[in-house]
Protein backbone atom coordinates (compact mmCIF):
# COMPACT_ATOMS: atom_id res chain seq x y z
CA UNK A 1 0.00 0.00 0.00
CA UNK A 2 1.37 3.40 -1.01
CA UNK A 3 2.05 5.69 1.97
CA UNK A 4 0.33 9.05 2.32
CA UNK A 5 2.05 12.09 0.88
CA UNK A 6 3.03 14.90 3.20
CA UNK A 7 1.23 18.20 2.60
CA UNK A 8 4.36 19.77 1.07
CA UNK A 9 4.64 16.83 -1.34
CA UNK A 10 1.05 17.39 -2.45
CA UNK A 11 1.85 21.10 -2.80
CA UNK A 12 4.76 20.18 -5.09
CA UNK A 13 2.49 18.05 -7.26
CA UNK A 14 0.10 20.98 -7.70
CA UNK A 15 2.94 23.43 -8.32
CA UNK A 16 4.65 21.28 -10.97
CA UNK A 17 1.59 19.87 -12.70
CA UNK A 18 1.20 22.50 -15.41
CA UNK A 19 4.86 23.43 -15.72
CA UNK A 20 7.25 21.99 -18.30
CA UNK A 21 10.30 22.71 -16.14
CA UNK A 22 10.63 22.88 -12.36
CA UNK A 23 13.30 22.69 -9.67
CA UNK A 24 12.46 21.17 -6.27
CA UNK A 25 14.87 22.76 -3.80
CA UNK A 26 14.15 20.73 -0.68
CA UNK A 27 16.33 19.94 2.30
CA UNK A 28 17.49 16.36 2.62
CA UNK A 29 14.79 14.13 4.05
CA UNK A 30 11.73 16.06 2.87
CA UNK A 31 10.82 13.34 0.34
CA UNK A 32 11.83 14.88 -3.00
CA UNK A 33 12.22 11.46 -4.66
CA UNK A 34 8.81 10.13 -3.64
CA UNK A 35 7.13 13.42 -4.53
CA UNK A 36 8.72 13.42 -8.00
CA UNK A 37 7.75 9.81 -8.72
CA UNK A 38 4.18 10.45 -7.61
CA UNK A 39 3.92 13.61 -9.73
CA UNK A 40 5.23 11.80 -12.84
CA UNK A 41 2.99 8.72 -12.68
CA UNK A 42 1.15 9.70 -15.87
CA UNK A 43 4.38 9.83 -17.89
CA UNK A 44 5.25 6.74 -19.91
CA UNK A 45 9.05 6.95 -20.12
CA UNK A 46 11.14 8.54 -17.38
CA UNK A 47 14.89 9.08 -17.37
CA UNK A 48 16.45 9.60 -13.92
CA UNK A 49 20.05 10.82 -13.78
CA UNK A 50 21.59 10.64 -10.31
CA UNK A 51 24.84 10.01 -8.41
CA UNK A 52 25.81 6.35 -8.63
CA UNK A 53 25.36 5.83 -4.87
CA UNK A 54 21.68 6.82 -5.10
CA UNK A 55 20.65 4.55 -7.96
CA UNK A 56 19.35 1.69 -5.83
CA UNK A 57 17.51 4.11 -3.57
CA UNK A 58 15.53 5.24 -6.63
CA UNK A 59 14.65 1.63 -7.44
CA UNK A 60 13.28 1.21 -3.92
CA UNK A 61 11.32 4.47 -4.12
CA UNK A 62 9.71 3.44 -7.41
CA UNK A 63 8.61 0.18 -5.77
CA UNK A 64 6.87 2.25 -3.09
CA UNK A 65 5.33 5.11 -5.09
CA UNK A 66 4.81 3.55 -8.55
CA UNK A 67 5.13 -0.24 -8.17
CA UNK A 68 3.60 -1.13 -11.53
CA UNK A 69 6.30 0.69 -13.50
CA UNK A 70 9.20 -1.28 -14.96
CA UNK A 71 12.49 0.10 -13.60
CA UNK A 72 15.85 -0.38 -15.31
CA UNK A 73 18.92 0.32 -13.17
CA UNK A 74 21.68 1.21 -15.63
CA UNK A 75 24.53 2.19 -13.32
CA UNK A 76 26.59 -1.02 -13.43
CA UNK A 77 28.16 -3.17 -16.12
CA UNK A 78 29.43 -2.57 -19.66
CA UNK A 79 27.99 0.39 -21.56
CA UNK A 80 26.80 -1.85 -24.39
CA UNK A 81 24.78 -4.06 -22.06
CA UNK A 82 23.15 -1.06 -20.41
CA UNK A 83 22.46 0.48 -23.81
CA UNK A 84 20.68 -2.69 -24.91
CA UNK A 85 18.46 -2.63 -21.82
CA UNK A 86 17.48 0.97 -22.55
CA UNK A 87 16.82 0.30 -26.26
CA UNK A 88 14.53 -2.65 -25.48
CA UNK A 89 12.46 -0.81 -22.88
CA UNK A 90 8.79 -0.30 -23.67
CA UNK A 91 5.48 0.50 -21.98
CA UNK A 92 5.63 2.37 -18.67
CA UNK A 93 9.27 2.33 -17.68
CA UNK A 94 11.98 4.32 -15.92
CA UNK A 95 15.71 4.21 -16.59
CA UNK A 96 18.09 5.16 -13.78
CA UNK A 97 21.61 6.14 -14.84
CA UNK A 98 24.52 7.93 -13.17
CA UNK A 99 26.01 11.26 -14.26
CA UNK A 100 29.39 9.79 -15.15
CA UNK A 101 27.87 7.32 -17.61
CA UNK A 102 24.81 9.01 -19.10
CA UNK A 103 26.71 10.58 -22.02
CA UNK A 104 29.18 7.78 -22.73
CA UNK A 105 29.43 5.63 -25.86
CA UNK A 106 26.57 3.30 -26.69
CA UNK A 107 24.59 4.10 -23.55
CA UNK A 108 24.47 7.80 -24.44
CA UNK A 109 23.33 6.98 -27.97
CA UNK A 110 20.57 4.68 -26.70
CA UNK A 111 19.32 7.40 -24.34
CA UNK A 112 19.38 9.99 -27.14
CA UNK A 113 17.31 7.70 -29.38
CA UNK A 114 14.66 7.07 -26.76
CA UNK A 115 11.72 9.46 -26.62
CA UNK A 116 11.37 10.56 -23.00
CA UNK A 117 8.20 11.80 -21.38
CA UNK A 118 10.17 13.18 -18.43
CA UNK A 119 13.83 13.70 -17.50
CA UNK A 120 14.75 14.02 -13.82
CA UNK A 121 18.12 15.21 -12.53
CA UNK A 122 18.61 14.17 -8.90
CA UNK A 123 21.21 16.24 -7.02
CA UNK A 124 21.07 18.56 -10.04
CA UNK A 125 23.86 20.74 -8.67
CA UNK A 126 26.12 18.02 -10.09
CA UNK A 127 25.73 19.77 -13.49
CA UNK A 128 26.64 23.23 -12.15
CA UNK A 129 29.82 23.43 -14.25
CA UNK A 130 28.94 24.90 -17.67
CA UNK A 131 31.82 23.04 -19.31
CA UNK A 132 31.22 19.65 -17.65
CA UNK A 133 30.62 16.74 -20.06
CA UNK A 134 27.41 15.58 -18.37
CA UNK A 135 26.19 19.17 -17.99
CA UNK A 136 26.62 20.00 -21.68
CA UNK A 137 25.27 16.63 -22.86
CA UNK A 138 22.12 16.83 -20.74
CA UNK A 139 21.43 20.37 -21.93
CA UNK A 140 21.61 19.14 -25.54
CA UNK A 141 19.38 16.16 -24.72
CA UNK A 142 16.73 18.50 -23.28
CA UNK A 143 17.00 20.72 -26.35
CA UNK A 144 16.51 17.75 -28.69
CA UNK A 145 13.50 16.51 -26.70
CA UNK A 146 11.38 19.61 -25.97
CA UNK A 147 8.36 17.40 -25.28
CA UNK A 148 9.99 15.95 -22.15
CA UNK A 149 9.04 17.38 -18.79
CA UNK A 150 12.23 18.46 -17.01
CA UNK A 151 12.67 18.23 -13.25
CA UNK A 152 15.66 19.11 -11.07
CA UNK A 153 15.88 17.89 -7.47
CA UNK A 154 18.48 19.26 -5.08
CA UNK A 155 18.98 20.31 -1.49
CA UNK A 156 21.87 22.62 -2.41
CA UNK A 157 21.26 24.17 -5.85
CA UNK A 158 24.13 26.67 -5.46
CA UNK A 159 26.80 25.02 -3.28
CA UNK A 160 29.51 27.44 -4.42
CA UNK A 161 27.86 30.64 -5.64
CA UNK A 162 24.84 32.07 -7.56
CA UNK A 163 26.74 31.21 -10.74
CA UNK A 164 25.68 27.59 -10.15
CA UNK A 165 22.10 28.39 -11.22
CA UNK A 166 22.98 28.89 -14.87
CA UNK A 167 23.79 25.33 -15.94
CA UNK A 168 20.76 23.91 -14.17
CA UNK A 169 18.50 26.36 -16.00
CA UNK A 170 20.33 25.66 -19.25
CA UNK A 171 18.86 22.16 -18.84
CA UNK A 172 15.46 23.27 -17.52
CA UNK A 173 14.80 26.23 -19.83
CA UNK A 174 17.70 28.22 -21.30
CA UNK A 175 15.43 31.18 -21.98
CA UNK A 176 15.18 31.91 -18.25
CA UNK A 177 18.81 32.94 -17.66
CA UNK A 178 19.95 33.30 -21.25
CA UNK A 179 22.08 31.14 -23.50
CA UNK A 180 25.45 32.66 -22.58
CA UNK A 181 27.16 31.82 -19.29
CA UNK A 182 29.66 34.62 -19.83
CA UNK A 183 26.88 37.20 -20.19
CA UNK A 184 25.07 35.79 -17.13
CA UNK A 185 28.24 35.96 -15.05
CA UNK A 186 28.87 39.55 -16.13
CA UNK A 187 25.35 40.55 -15.11
CA UNK A 188 25.43 39.24 -11.56
CA UNK A 189 29.10 39.64 -10.63
CA UNK A 190 31.87 42.22 -10.66
CA UNK A 191 34.84 40.50 -12.31
CA UNK A 192 38.57 41.02 -12.13
CA UNK A 193 39.59 43.20 -15.12
CA UNK A 194 42.52 40.94 -16.07
CA UNK A 195 41.06 37.60 -14.96
CA UNK A 196 37.32 37.56 -15.86
CA UNK A 197 36.83 34.18 -14.21
CA UNK A 198 37.62 35.74 -10.82
CA UNK A 199 34.60 37.21 -8.99
CA UNK A 200 35.39 40.26 -6.89
CA UNK A 201 31.85 41.07 -5.69
CA UNK A 202 28.19 40.37 -6.40
CA UNK A 203 25.72 42.80 -7.95
CA UNK A 204 22.89 43.00 -5.40
CA UNK A 205 20.36 44.43 -7.85
CA UNK A 206 21.19 41.72 -10.37
CA UNK A 207 20.73 39.05 -7.69
CA UNK A 208 17.27 40.45 -6.94
CA UNK A 209 16.44 40.28 -10.63
CA UNK A 210 17.82 36.72 -10.74
CA UNK A 211 15.53 35.70 -7.89
CA UNK A 212 12.54 37.11 -9.76
CA UNK A 213 13.49 35.29 -12.94
CA UNK A 214 13.82 31.84 -11.37
CA UNK A 215 11.06 32.21 -8.79
CA UNK A 216 8.24 30.79 -10.99
CA UNK A 217 10.22 27.58 -11.50
CA UNK A 218 11.53 26.89 -7.99
CA UNK A 219 9.65 25.08 -5.23
CA UNK A 220 11.52 25.49 -1.96
CA UNK A 221 10.99 23.47 1.23
CA UNK A 222 12.97 23.72 4.47
CA UNK A 223 13.00 20.54 6.53
CA UNK A 224 12.49 22.31 9.86
CA UNK A 225 9.32 23.92 8.49
CA UNK A 226 7.62 20.70 7.36
CA UNK A 227 9.15 17.89 9.41
CA UNK A 228 9.63 17.19 13.07
CA UNK A 229 13.31 16.38 13.31
CA UNK A 230 15.41 15.70 16.40
CA UNK A 231 17.75 18.34 17.81
CA UNK A 232 21.20 18.82 16.25
CA UNK A 233 24.11 19.51 18.60
CA UNK A 234 27.48 20.64 17.25
CA UNK A 235 30.52 19.99 19.42
CA UNK A 236 33.92 21.54 18.74
CA UNK A 237 36.81 19.47 20.06
CA UNK A 238 40.13 21.37 20.06
CA UNK A 239 43.13 19.41 18.83
CA UNK A 240 46.69 20.41 19.72
CA UNK A 241 49.03 19.44 16.90
CA UNK A 242 52.12 17.42 17.82
CA UNK A 243 55.40 19.40 17.80
CA UNK A 244 56.48 17.68 14.59
CA UNK A 245 53.23 18.45 12.76
CA UNK A 246 53.16 21.97 14.22
CA UNK A 247 56.61 22.74 12.83
CA UNK A 248 55.65 21.41 9.40
CA UNK A 249 52.34 23.29 9.40
CA UNK A 250 53.94 26.60 10.40
CA UNK A 251 56.68 26.29 7.77
CA UNK A 252 54.09 25.48 5.09
CA UNK A 253 51.92 28.41 6.15
CA UNK A 254 54.92 30.77 6.01
CA UNK A 255 55.75 29.52 2.52
CA UNK A 256 52.19 30.05 1.29
CA UNK A 257 51.88 33.48 2.92
CA UNK A 258 55.12 34.55 1.26
CA UNK A 259 53.71 33.42 -2.06
CA UNK A 260 50.55 35.46 -1.53
CA UNK A 261 52.56 38.51 -0.43
CA UNK A 262 54.81 38.32 -3.48
CA UNK A 263 52.17 40.01 -5.61
CA UNK A 264 51.68 36.93 -7.77
CA UNK A 265 48.12 36.60 -9.01
CA UNK A 266 46.54 33.62 -7.28
CA UNK A 267 43.52 32.13 -9.05
CA UNK A 268 40.49 30.78 -7.22
CA UNK A 269 41.58 27.22 -8.06
CA UNK A 270 45.06 27.86 -6.72
CA UNK A 271 43.61 29.28 -3.52
CA UNK A 272 41.66 26.06 -3.01
CA UNK A 273 44.87 24.11 -3.57
CA UNK A 274 46.62 26.18 -0.92
CA UNK A 275 43.83 25.53 1.57
CA UNK A 276 43.95 21.84 0.72
CA UNK A 277 47.67 21.64 1.52
CA UNK A 278 47.12 23.33 4.86
CA UNK A 279 44.22 21.00 5.67
CA UNK A 280 46.36 18.02 4.81
CA UNK A 281 49.04 19.33 7.16
CA UNK A 282 46.61 19.39 10.10
CA UNK A 283 46.05 15.70 9.40
CA UNK A 284 49.78 15.04 9.42
CA UNK A 285 50.00 14.69 5.64
CA UNK A 286 52.59 16.24 3.33
CA UNK A 287 52.67 16.16 -0.47
CA UNK A 288 56.00 16.29 -2.28
CA UNK A 289 56.71 17.80 -5.70
CA UNK A 290 55.83 14.51 -7.41
CA UNK A 291 52.40 14.47 -5.79
CA UNK A 292 53.28 11.62 -3.42
CA UNK A 293 51.48 11.69 -0.06
CA UNK A 294 53.84 11.40 2.91
CA UNK A 295 53.09 11.07 6.61
CA UNK A 296 54.58 13.73 8.86
CA UNK A 297 54.13 11.52 11.93
CA UNK A 298 52.79 8.07 12.74
CA UNK A 299 49.43 8.81 14.37
CA UNK A 300 48.32 12.45 14.07
CA UNK A 301 46.65 14.09 17.05
CA UNK A 302 43.34 14.21 15.21
CA UNK A 303 43.25 10.42 14.99
CA UNK A 304 44.36 10.05 18.62
CA UNK A 305 41.70 12.54 19.73
CA UNK A 306 39.01 10.73 17.73
CA UNK A 307 39.99 7.38 19.26
CA UNK A 308 39.90 8.82 22.77
CA UNK A 309 36.51 10.41 22.12
CA UNK A 310 34.79 7.25 20.82
CA UNK A 311 35.89 5.30 23.89
CA UNK A 312 33.33 7.30 25.87
CA UNK A 313 30.46 6.10 23.67
CA UNK A 314 28.22 3.35 25.07
CA UNK A 315 29.41 -0.15 24.20
CA UNK A 316 28.23 -1.10 20.73
CA UNK A 317 26.87 2.39 19.94
CA UNK A 318 26.97 2.83 16.14
CA UNK A 319 28.73 5.95 14.88
CA UNK A 320 30.01 7.64 11.73
CA UNK A 321 33.46 9.06 10.96
CA UNK A 322 33.63 11.61 8.14
CA UNK A 323 37.00 12.23 6.44
CA UNK A 324 38.14 14.24 3.47
CA UNK A 325 41.41 12.39 2.86
CA UNK A 326 41.94 8.69 2.17
CA UNK A 327 44.91 8.67 4.54
CA UNK A 328 42.56 9.79 7.34
CA UNK A 329 40.21 6.97 6.40
CA UNK A 330 43.01 4.40 6.50
CA UNK A 331 44.36 5.58 9.85
CA UNK A 332 40.88 5.87 11.37
CA UNK A 333 40.03 2.30 10.40
CA UNK A 334 43.42 1.03 11.57
CA UNK A 335 43.11 2.77 14.94
CA UNK A 336 39.50 1.68 15.52
CA UNK A 337 40.21 -1.92 14.53
CA UNK A 338 43.21 -2.04 16.89
CA UNK A 339 40.84 -1.07 19.70
CA UNK A 340 38.36 -3.82 18.87
CA UNK A 341 35.81 -1.65 17.05
CA UNK A 342 34.46 -3.21 13.86
CA UNK A 343 34.43 -0.89 10.83
CA UNK A 344 32.93 -0.49 7.38
CA UNK A 345 34.06 1.97 4.73
CA UNK A 346 32.15 4.08 2.24
CA UNK A 347 34.40 5.83 -0.25
CA UNK A 348 35.33 5.95 -3.90
CA UNK A 349 37.11 2.63 -3.47
CA UNK A 350 34.83 0.64 -1.13
CA UNK A 351 31.03 0.46 -0.79
CA UNK A 352 30.22 -1.22 2.53
CA UNK A 353 27.15 0.80 3.55
CA UNK A 354 24.77 -2.17 3.53
CA UNK A 355 27.11 -4.12 5.81
CA UNK A 356 27.01 -1.32 8.38
CA UNK A 357 23.26 -0.69 8.01
CA UNK A 358 22.66 -4.40 8.71
CA UNK A 359 24.47 -4.03 12.04
CA UNK A 360 27.47 -6.14 11.08
CA UNK A 361 29.88 -3.38 12.14
CA UNK A 362 29.78 -0.61 14.74
CA UNK A 363 31.49 2.22 12.85
CA UNK A 364 31.38 3.39 9.28
CA UNK A 365 34.16 5.62 7.99
CA UNK A 366 32.88 7.80 5.16
CA UNK A 367 34.72 9.86 2.58
CA UNK A 368 32.71 13.05 2.73
CA UNK A 369 32.73 13.78 -1.00
CA UNK A 370 31.89 10.20 -2.05
CA UNK A 371 29.49 9.22 0.71
CA UNK A 372 27.69 12.38 1.71
CA UNK A 373 24.96 12.25 -0.93
CA UNK A 374 21.73 10.29 -0.99
CA UNK A 375 22.54 7.73 1.72
CA UNK A 376 20.80 6.86 4.99
CA UNK A 377 22.97 6.90 8.12
CA UNK A 378 20.12 7.16 10.64
CA UNK A 379 21.31 4.02 12.42
CA UNK A 380 23.80 6.37 14.09
CA UNK A 381 23.16 9.60 15.99
CA UNK A 382 26.84 10.51 16.38
CA UNK A 383 29.18 11.70 13.62
CA UNK A 384 32.80 12.74 14.05
CA UNK A 385 34.49 14.94 11.46
CA UNK A 386 38.20 14.17 11.30
CA UNK A 387 38.74 16.38 8.24
CA UNK A 388 36.25 18.67 6.47
CA UNK A 389 35.58 19.37 2.83
CA UNK A 390 35.53 23.09 2.05
CA UNK A 391 32.30 22.55 0.09
CA UNK A 392 29.17 23.75 1.82
CA UNK A 393 27.15 21.33 -0.30
CA UNK A 394 29.20 18.32 0.81
CA UNK A 395 28.97 19.42 4.44
CA UNK A 396 25.22 19.98 4.51
CA UNK A 397 24.61 16.71 2.70
CA UNK A 398 26.65 14.85 5.31
CA UNK A 399 24.77 16.46 8.20
CA UNK A 400 21.45 15.39 6.71
CA UNK A 401 22.49 11.76 6.33
CA UNK A 402 21.89 11.35 10.09
CA UNK A 403 19.25 13.99 10.85
CA UNK A 404 16.39 12.98 8.59
CA UNK A 405 13.06 11.10 8.82
CA UNK A 406 13.68 7.85 10.68
CA UNK A 407 16.01 9.45 13.20
CA UNK A 408 14.56 9.57 16.71
CA UNK A 409 17.58 10.67 18.74
CA UNK A 410 19.44 13.94 19.16
CA UNK A 411 22.18 14.12 16.53
CA UNK A 412 25.65 15.01 17.81
CA UNK A 413 28.20 16.29 15.33
CA UNK A 414 31.74 16.32 16.70
CA UNK A 415 34.24 18.53 14.85
CA UNK A 416 37.95 17.98 15.47
CA UNK A 417 39.50 21.43 15.04
CA UNK A 418 43.28 21.81 15.00
CA UNK A 419 44.01 24.93 17.02
CA UNK A 420 45.57 27.99 15.37
CA UNK A 421 45.16 26.48 11.94
CA UNK A 422 43.14 26.60 8.75
CA UNK A 423 40.64 24.20 10.39
CA UNK A 424 39.18 27.10 12.36
CA UNK A 425 38.63 29.18 9.23
CA UNK A 426 37.18 26.30 7.21
CA UNK A 427 34.69 25.40 9.93
CA UNK A 428 33.60 29.03 10.32
CA UNK A 429 33.32 29.52 6.55
CA UNK A 430 30.78 26.70 6.26
CA UNK A 431 28.37 29.05 8.02
CA UNK A 432 29.53 32.27 6.36
CA UNK A 433 29.32 30.76 2.86
CA UNK A 434 25.66 30.12 3.58
CA UNK A 435 25.11 33.87 3.43
CA UNK A 436 26.24 34.00 -0.21
CA UNK A 437 24.17 31.02 -1.24
CA UNK A 438 21.12 32.22 0.63
CA UNK A 439 21.30 35.69 -0.96
CA UNK A 440 19.19 34.34 -3.81
CA UNK A 441 17.26 31.57 -2.05
CA UNK A 442 15.83 33.79 0.70
CA UNK A 443 14.16 35.97 -1.93
CA UNK A 444 12.18 33.10 -3.39
CA UNK A 445 8.50 32.87 -2.65
CA UNK A 446 7.24 30.37 -0.12
CA UNK A 447 5.80 27.32 -1.87
CA UNK A 448 4.33 25.48 1.10
CA UNK A 449 0.66 26.22 1.24
CA UNK A 450 -0.93 26.91 4.58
Amino acid sequence: MQPELYQHQRDWRVFSEEKQATLFNGDMGVGKTGAAIDALKSHESILVVCPIAVGRAWVKQFSIWDPSRRVILAVDGPSAKRAEAVSRASGRFAVIVNYDAVWRQKLGLAIERTEWSAIVLDESHRIKSPSGRASRWLAKLAQKQPQAKRVCLTGTPTPHSPLDWWSQFRFLDPAVLGGSYTAYRSRIAKLHPKFPGMVLAWNDEALKALASRIDPYVFRVKADEVLTLPEAVHIEVPVILSPQVRRYYDSLEEELVAKLDSGEIITAQNKLSLVLRLQQATSGIATNEDGQVLQVDGEPQKISTMLDWVQDLPTGEPFVIFCRFLSDIDRSISGLTARGITCSELSGRRKQLEQWQAGETQAIVVQQQAGGTGIDLTRASVAIYVSLSHSLGDYEQSLARLRRPGQSRTCRYVHLIAQTSVDESVYESLSSKRDVVESVLTRLSRRVLS
